[in-house]
């Protein structure tokens, strides 16, 4: 047989099937062929199934993963407990409809759920732990509660008599107030009484703690000639100094014949004060 004519015909063997047939037909190899032909084709569904079956085993495991995140949300939430766990019951009944012909799976499954019954008895004994400590502290917060109404109480009264001694602290600083007043215009009294004698003058009215249009003068001198307002301050401020000058044109406007000379007593006056003082032409008189 020549070369070509083998070539063609095994070509003829390989790519056309039904000469292959024809020549196992005369070997007597057909039903052999068919055979094979017949188990390729059965062994190709084995493999489909097989397919089939790793697909379910892979949503077997997605199912058990999805179990384990709902064990983590029964960890995060208590109050969640029972909600997961009925969606654990639906998994559960969806994982046995699927794993159904797998035995390994099953046995799998049922080690997984165990481990889940037993995280949850696990939590509920860590609910009732929780539940002994809360209730322990709702008594000790009770006793606190108790202690702290007491304090309360206590601390009422100590405000109220705090109160009357702020009160009564008030009434002394005003009559201490009044009385160093008092005591600040005598002495100013005494030295404008020498100032006007030595002027030649006398004194013709004299007014202390007065109300003129609506301000109030602590001391007043209306001499012949001149009129002596004093702002009585033991430490006096720049608005203590602008306040007199406001009543020292009203001194002006109800004297208008007299020269009013404004002068400011009291005891801690500072420099900046004073310098403040003098630059307005106001007198300024320490004691």
């Amino acid at each position: 047989m020549s070369t070509t004519l083998k070539k063609n015909f095994l070509e003829l063997l390989d790519k056309d099937k039904e000469f292959r047939y024809t020549v196992a037909g005369y070997l007597g190899f057909s039903e052999i062929l068919k055979r094979l032909d017949t188990l390729e084709e059965g062994q190709k569904r084995i493999w489909e199934n097989i397919e089939k079956l790793w697909e379910n085993q892979n949503r077997l495991w997605e199912n058990q993963n999805k179990l384990w995140e709902e064990i983590r949300l029964l960890r995060e939430g208590q109050n969640k407990l029972w909600e997961n766990q009925n969606k654990l019951w639906e998994n559960q009944n969806r994982l046995w409809e699927e794993i159904k012909g797998i035995k390994e799976d099953i046995k799998m499954l049922h080690e997984g759920q165990n481990k889940l019954w037993e995280e949850i008895r696990l939590l509920r004994e860590e609910q009732v732990k929780h539940s002994k400590i809360l209730e322990e502290h709702s008594k000790v917060l009770k006793e606190h509660s108790e202690i702290l109404k007491e304090h309360s109480r206590v601390l009422e009264e100590h405000s109220k008599a705090l109160g009357q001694l702020i009160h009564g602290q008030g009434i002394l600083g005003m009559e201490l107030g009044a009385l160093t007043e008092s005591t600040y215009a005598n002495f100013l009294l005494e030295d404008l009484s020498k100032i006007i004698a030595s002027n030649k003058e006398s004194i013709l009215l004299k007014y202390r703690n007065e109300r003129i249009d609506e301000k109030d003068i602590d001391l007043l001198v209306i001499t012949e000639r001149h009129a002596y307002i004093a702002e009585i301050k033991i430490h006096p401020r720049v608005e203590d100094i602008n306040e007199l000058l406001l009543k020292k044109d009203i001194i002006i406007k109800n004297y208008p014949d007299k020269e009013v000379i404004p002068i400011l007593t009291g005891t801690l006056i500072g420099k900046d004060i004073e310098q403040y003082a003098k630059s307005k032409n106001v007198k300024v008189y320490k004691y």
